[in-house]
């Protein structure tokens, strides 16, 4: 999603919780070394859960692998969710990876490798122009916190309580948001060489 609206906009892009940049013109790349073979382990049990639980989803990536349960034909109690990440805790130590409940997810991420941790390593004193920070996860609230009074910062969620100094209902007005933005970018750099 981040280059279909940012290819060509000259920004530094940052995904997957920190684990993942593109600098312009530039491949992907990472600025960690952890191992996510933790994923393997873990991998075929959160892999069966959308057959037990009609309407749920999984949602691998490189350092992560979440569980979305949102849109799961039967609601799920909470003992049926401390079940689950109890039982997933328990096929691999707990601490290769970190688990966030919450916007009806249960992710796992590669300890260490989070949105504060790359903005540490990588930004460190560089300045910058422009920075825009727009996040949903639970682990970007703590992100938020990390900029300056310059910086744009945005939670995508129906409540108000954040660090983020800015607040959008949900995805689909961050993605107008965006592509705004997008959109007044291309008209202040025509005619510029």
């Amino acid at each position: 999603h981040l280059d279909q609206y940012w290819t060509d906009s000259g920004a530094i892009l940052i995904a997957e919780s920190g684990a993942l940049y593109r600098s312009p013109g530039e491949a992907w790349t990472s600025v960690f070394t952890h191992s996510s073979e933790w994923i393997e382990k873990i991998a075929p049990a959160l892999n069966a859960l959308p057959f037990q639980f009609e309407g749920t989803f999984i949602d691998r990536k490189s350092t992560s692998i979440a569980w979305h349960y949102g849109a799961a034909r039967n609601k799920l109690s909470d003992s049926e969710l401390a079940q689950i990440s109890a039982a997933i805790r328990a096929l691999s130590p707990s601490r290769e990876f970190a688990l966030h409940i919450g916007q009806q997810q249960m992710e796992f991420t590669t300890r260490g490798i989070d949105v504060g941790s790359f903005i540490a390593r990588w930004i460190g004193s560089k300045h910058f122009d422009f920075i825009l920070a727009i996040g949903e996860a639970q682990t970007d609230h703590n992100l938020f916190g990390l900029f300056t009074t310059g910086a744009f910062t945005i939670r995508v969620h129906p409540t108000l309580m954040s660090n983020a100094r800015y607040n959008v209902k949900n995805r689909s007005d961050a993605l107008l948001l965006l592509n705004d933005i997008v959109t007044l970018s291309k008209r202040a750099t025509v005619g510029k060489s």
